[in-house]
Formats: C-alpha cells, structure tokens, sequence
C-alpha cells in the first residue's frame, strides 16, 4: 500500500519521527537510495499538514483525502520534527524541507513566554498563541526540549540558536520548577508549573 491511498487520520508528528526518521536512518546506515526516496514520498504527502497560515503543521491529517485537522498541538508535536527535516533537507537541497523547520522555529522563538520565561505545553496553530497555561519538561514537551539539544549537535555545534532556546528554557526551569526544602537537605523539582 502506498503511504497517499491510507484512508485514515494519522499525527503528523508520529508520521515524520516513526516513518520519515527511520527511512533517512536506514538511508544513513546503508546509502541505499530507495530509503531516501520514500523518505521524501512521504514528507511531500503530508504538503497540507504545514499550509496552516504560520506553516506550523496541523495535528492530524488523512493521506488518501488529503486533509490536515486539529488546530490545537503540543509544543513537542511542533518542536519535535526539527531534526527529520534538517537531514531531509541537508540530503536534497530542496527549500520546502528547510522552510518546515526554519519556519516552526521561528514561530516558537516568537511566542511569548508568559510564565516568567517558560515554553507552555499546548499551542493553537491557526492563532499562534498557547491554548494552554501549563509548562512542563516532561510529556507534552519533552521532545522539542531534547530536540534543541539534538539539533544543536546535529548541526556540529553551528545551531547557536538552538543551544540558546534550550539554556534559557533550563534557566526559566531551574528558577520555577526547582525549590530547596529543609527536610534533608533537598532540591525538589516539580513536574508542571
């Protein structure tokens, strides 16, 4: 079955780190062009999931109908498809890999961090601004937390950007999750803030 006749709504997100990722490390591990290939077959296929307005991808889309839903996403569903479309694009050299990642980050370098320099956990697509007053390190967030750190490295420590999203949002974490107590001497983090 070809990826474009799936008449089922599938994450975009799953789509580019279980599908795409593997092909482009299969790629990586064997040269083997057919890997590449359908790499690509499959980032083209999910074109509408990015025709959002700020081109930040939709949650979900179906591939035979061709429609991207759900406006409201995690930050680790945004920021979490980054080093995908980095390598895809650094293989092909066509802009459309590298608009999907540039322009996602530059959506998430301009929101707002409203809790005193905190990424928050959920993101409404269509408005660009967060649907949700949570922030946490862990799940929903996580991934683009270890992506910028990935992206960093991946991009042999020329990602600066990157570096400085990830030590400010370790910054804002140590000053608003992180609190001593005096019962044995301890540093607790809390898990959302």
């Amino acid at each position: 079955m070809y990826p474009s006749t799936l008449n089922k709504d599938v994450s975009v997100f799953l789509v580019v780190t279980e599908v795409i990722g593997p092909l482009l490390s299969c790629y990586s591990l064997t040269k083997d062009a057919l890997f590449l290939e359908k790499a690509q077959e499959v980032a083209y296929m999910l074109e509408p999931a990015y025709r959002s307005l700020y081109s930040l991808p939709f949650k979900k889309f179906n591939p035979s109908t061709r429609v991207a839903f759900g406006e409201e996403v995690f930050l680790g569903e945004v920021g979490g498809q980054h080093l995908e479309y980095y390598y895809l694009h650094s293989l092909t050299k066509k802009a459309v890999f590298s608009r999907r990642f540039t322009e996602i980050r530059q959506q998430l370098v301009r929101l707002p961090k409203p809790k005193k320099g905190l990424y928050l956990s959920e993101l409404d697509i269509l408005s660009v601004e967060w649907s949700d007053s949570t922030s946490t390190f862990f799940r929903p967030s996580s991934t683009f937390y270890s992506y910028l750190v990935k992206a960093y490295y991946q991009s042999g420590g020329t990602d600066q950007q990157a570096l400085e999203m990830y030590q400010q949002a370790i910054q804002a974490a140590t000053r608003n999750f992180m609190f001593n107590t005096s019962v044995a001497d301890l540093t607790v983090s809390r898990a959302f803030y």
